[in-house]
């Protein structure tokens, strides 16, 4: 995931280029500061894997 991303919403736009989603949720720290990881869950499993294979290692 890139580390530039800092809100739901600059995810989800990166994210929905793979299928629907059912959530987006970024993990931050209590002072607000992204965690540099994220809950996705897409509608369908396939999107998912996708995203996964083609985000892996980014």
């Amino acid at each position: 995931m890139q580390l530039s991303l800092t809100s739901d919403l600059q995810l989800r736009n990166v994210m929905e280029v793979y299928g629907p989603l059912l959530y987006v949720s970024l993990a931050r720290h209590q002072s607000g500061l992204p965690k540099g990881f994220a809950f996705v869950e897409f509608k369908r499993s396939h999107h998912a894997e996708e995203a996964l294979f083609s985000l892996n290692g980014q």
